[in-house]
C-alpha cells in the first residue's frame, strides 16, 4: 500500500506533512504563475517533488529524494532583493583585497570604492564580476562533490562551506591578473579575449582549489 493510503487511513505524520508541502508547492507554482515570476515557478518543483515523494511512497523514498529534489534549488534564479544585497559587499570586498595586495606587492595602487586606480588606468568591478554567479555555481559543484564522497557528514559540510571563501579568492586572484594584464598589456588586451579567458581560469582553479583541500582533510584524517 502507498503512504499516502496509510495517511489516509492511519493519519501518518508523515503523509500529513507532505500533503502539506505538496499543496504549498502548488501554491507557489499558481502565484508564480498568476504574476509571471520565473523563481516562484522554479522554486515550486522543490516542495512539489518532497511533497508527492514523501505522500505517495514513504520514509525511504523521500530520504533518497531530498538531496536530488533541493540540488535543483541551484537552478531557481535568486530574488533581485538578496542578489542586490549580496552584490555590493562582494564587489567591495573583491577591490579591497584586491589592491591591498597588489599595493603589498610595490605596485602604486589606490582604490575608490569598487575601482581600483593603478597609474593611468581604472578597473571597476562591475555587478557581473562581483563573483556572485561564480559562487552559485560553484556552490552547486560542491554540494554535488561533497554528497558523492564516501565520508562523514561533517567533512561533507566543510567541503560545501568552503567553496564560499574559495570562489572569493579566486575572483581576486582574477581580479588581480586583470589588473596587471590591464597595467602592463593595456585596457584593450584586458577587456577583450584575456577578460573572457581569466573567467574560465577562476572556475579551473576554484575547482582544484576544492578538490585540494579533499586531499588535505583526508591525509590529516588519515594520520
Amino acid at each position: 500500500m502507498l503512504a499516502g493510503g496509510s495517511f489516509l487511513a492511519g493519519g501518518s505524520v508523515l503523509g500529513a506533512a507532505s500533503l502539506l508541502l505538496l499543496i504549498f508547492g502548488l501554491a507557489c507554482y499558481a502565484i508564480g504563475a498568476g504574476h509571471g515570476s520565473m523563481a516562484i515557478e522554479a522554486f515550486s518543483v522543490v516542495p512539489v517533488l518532497l511533497g508527492a515523494g514523501g505522500y505517495l511512497f514513504g520514509r525511504s523514498f523521500l530520504k533518497e529524494l531530498m538531496f536530488p529534489a533541493c540540488f535543483l534549488l541551484f537552478l531557481v534564479p535568486p530574488p533581485l532583493v538578496l542578489t542586490d544585497l549580496l552584490t555590493a559587499p562582494l564587489k567591495m570586498l573583491v577591490a579591497t583585497a584586491s589592491a591591498a595586495l597588489l599595493k603589498g606587492a610595490g605596485f602604486l595602487v589606490s582604490r575608490n570604492g569598487a575601482t581600483i586606480l593603478m597609474s593611468d588606468y581604472s578597473i571597476t568591478v562591475g555587478d557581473p564580476c562581483s563573483g556572485m554567479r561564480s559562487l552559485i555555481a560553484l556552490m552547486s559543484i560542491g554540494a554535488l562533490y561533497a554528497h558523492l564522497l564516501q565520508t562523514s557528514a561533517v567533512k561533507k559540510t566543510v567541503l560545501f562551506c568552503s567553496t564560499i571563501p574559495i570562489s572569493v579568492l579566486a575572483n581576486v586572484v582574477r581580479l588581480i591578473a586583470l589588473c596587471l594584464i590591464t597595467f602592463y598589456l593595456g585596457e584593450a588586451a584586458a577587456e577583450g579575449f584575456l577578460h573572457k579567458f581569466s573567467g574560465f581560469v577562476l572556475f579551473a582553479v576554484s575547482l582544484v582549489s576544492l578538490f585540494l583541500l579533499d586531499v588535505a582533510l583526508h591525509r590529516r584524517r588519515a594520520k
